[in-house]
Order: structure tokens, then C-alpha cells, then sequence
């Protein structure tokens, strides 16, 4: 796809009304006009991109995000030739983000592969994030730079196709109604949010929370856990002593919190897996606490369990506040304390 025009303002695709679009194969969009106003892509009203491949060259910008998101997995984002060395400052905005702050959470851009003319991992302006997410390194190669997974780090969750080096941008960039499965255990720093109409399937790995975080998941959207590589439920002794159950495991050591969190209104359903919490509870569903406002205002955070174990030092569930729902179809909770 290409276009020229003399007065240079110029959009060859805009994604509109929360349309999702894949862009893939060995294809082309070029906007070689100048510099003034001139993209190729523009991403508004809440809508999704996605580049799997195909070569991005930009008089001023290859692809904007207004509102919406941008995940390139992989690509080549280079300048137009029309400007080549008389304006390199315009190659930062070949990929450029309206809210470069990410302040207003509308708009965002994750860089996690492809090459590019510019350093994605540099901070836009009044930006503290970068297009590179925690997980990626950039890799320059003469004028050149490479997004790729940082040394040392693996894939540890998929998405179809896709794998990523964090649980945290698996989530970032997950669409309502993916499946997050795991292929590998993996450490968190702090809690990762799920807020998306999502499924999580542990697949047999364990997730293992930061010790100073009040939980290592913390459910906002709608979440299903479960794990495709139990193949029995758990089984309690007769003398309900132990619990024979082998499935993945969400599990933290806190002693301020619980292993999956529920608040702010989200909803959980549990069918299979563990959740652990060695030093407090297993699972918290949260309300609206305030004293201020409680009576009036329920948050309507609610979890159901079908299936699954929790396992917990002080007791495995807690409900909390005007609008908190707890409810138990099967599965199995057991505490030490």
C-alpha cells in the first residue's frame, strides 16, 4: 500500500469502532510524501493492531495509536527515503503513541520483536514507560535495532501462536475471550492484573508471587483458572488429614495478602489448579470495604469455585465488604492454622 500527495497529509488505513486487525505476510505500507502530517496507520476509538509482519516505511509516522493498541511481534520500520539523513529526528515517531505517558490508559504500543531505524526502547516525551516491555532487550546492529527477548529470559506463557517472556505482557496484551497458557514456572516481581475476559490454564507450572505483594494475581475483568494437565481432581484423605491433588499452582509466601486476589468489581471462576499461600490466606474477594461509603456503594467482586484446591496457613477464603460474593460449587479448601 502506498501513497504520495503533495501537500503530505496523508492516512492510507484507519482502524476504527474497536475493530481488531492482523497485519501479517511480506507486504508494504509506505507513505513517501515528506514529512508533514504524513502515517500510514492510525488506531482509533478503542480499537487493536496487530503486526505479525510486513515492512513499515514512514514520511513522519509508519503506524499511530490514538486510542487502542499496537503489539508488533515482528516487522521492519524504516524512514522514507524522501526525508532520509535531512530529518532523522522524525524516525522516533514511526511507531508513535498520542498518550506517550500512558497516563489515561488508552492508548498503548509493546515492541516485542522487529527492527527498526530508531531505539524503541527510548522513552517518549513525559513518558516513564517505554514501547519495550520488562522482559525484552533492544540489540543494535549497525543503524539498526532489534527487539528481542532479554538473556536469559524463556517464554513463559503463550497465546496461540505467540509466546511471551513475561505473565505480566502476556496479560497486556491478551484480548478479551484469549486463553493464557503456561509453558514454564516463572517468579514474579509484583502482582500481574488480569482485567480482561480471560482463561488461564496453568498446564501443570507454577507462578510463584512476590513475597511483598498483597497478591501474585489480581483479578479486575473476568478470569477463568484452570489446568488442561490435571487429570483427577483432588482427593481427600478419609480422615481429612491430606489432599492428593497434582496441578499447577498460583502460589505466594504473604502475610499481607493472598495468592489471587478478586476486587474492583471482577469476577472469577475456578475449575482446576491450586492456589497457595504459605504464610495467610488463599483467596481474597473484596467488596467495598470503606467505611465512608460501604453501605451504599456494593463493589460486586465475586468468585465461584468449581473444581481445584486451596490451600492456605490461616484459612483458605476470605469474602470482605458490601458486594462481595463467594460462591462454592465444588472443589477443595484446607488450612494449616
Amino acid at each position: 500500500v502506498q501513497g504520495q500527495s503533495p501537500s503530505c497529509t496523508l492516512l492510507l488505513i484507519s482502524v476504527e469502532k474497536g475493530a481488531e486487525v492482523t497485519i501479517t505476510g511480506n507486504g508494504t505500507i509506505d507513505t513517501e510524501c515528506g514529512y508533514n502530517n504524513s502515517f500510514g496507520v492510525d488506531i482509533i476509538q478503542n480499537s487493536s493492531v496487530v503486526v505479525e509482519n510486513g515492512t513499515f516505511t514512514g514520511a513522519t509516522t509508519g503506524i499511530q495509536v490514538t486510542t487502542g493498541s499496537l503489539t508488533i511481534y515482528d516487522g521492519t520500520f524504516v524512514q522514507a527515503e524522501t526525508i532520509g539523513s535531512a530529518a532523522p529526528g522524525f524516525a522516533k515517531y514511526l511507531i508513535n503513541c498520542i498518550d506517550a505517558s500512558f497516563a489515561n490508559g488508552t492508548a498503548r504500543i509493546y515492541a516485542l520483536g522487529g527492527t527498526y531505524c530508531f531505539d524503541p526502547s527510548a522513552k517518549p516525551e513525559a513518558s516513564e514507560t517505554t514501547y519495550v516491555p520488562e522482559g525484552y532487550t533492544v540489540i543494535r546492529e549497525g543503524n539498526l535495532y532489534k527487539v528481542e527477548p532479554a538473556d536469559g529470559e524463556s517464554a513463559v506463557a503463550k497465546i496461540g501462536n505467540h509466546t511471551f517472556a513475561t505473565l505480566a505482557v502476556a496479560a497486556s496484551v491478551a484480548k478479551d475471550g484469549d486463553t493464557i497458557t503456561m509453558v514454564s514456572d516463572t517468579q514474579l516481581d509484583s502482582a500481574v492484573v488480569m482485567n480482561k475476559e480471560l482463561t488461564l490454564d496453568l498446564a501443570g507450572y507454577t507462578i510463584t508471587g512476590s513475597a511483598s505483594a498483597l497478591s501474585a494475581i489480581a483479578v479486575t475483568g473476568n478470569l477463568t483458572i484452570t489446568d488442561s494437565t490435571a487429570k483427577e481432581e483432588p482427593v481427600v484423605s478419609p480422615d481429612y488429614e491430606t489432599v492428593d491433588y497434582e496441578a499447577g499452582k498460583i502460589e505466594i509466601a504473604s502475610s499481607k495478602g493472598a495468592a489471587v486476589s478478586v476486587q474492583e468489581g471482577g469476577q472469577l471462576t475456578v475449575e482446576g489448579g491450586i492456589l497457595k499461600n504459605t504464610r495467610n490466606i488463599g483467596l481474597g474477594v473484596h467488596g467495598n470495604s470503606d467505611p465512608e461509603t460501604w453501605s451504599n456503594h456494593p463493589i460486586d467482586s465475586t468468585a465461584t469455585i468449581n473444581g481445584g484446591l486451596v490451600l492456605a496457613q490461616e484459612y483458605g477464603i476470605g469474602v470482605y465488604g458490601n458486594g462481595a460474593v463467594l460462591n462454592v460449587n465444588d472443589g477443595v479448601s484446607s488450612t494449616v492454622d
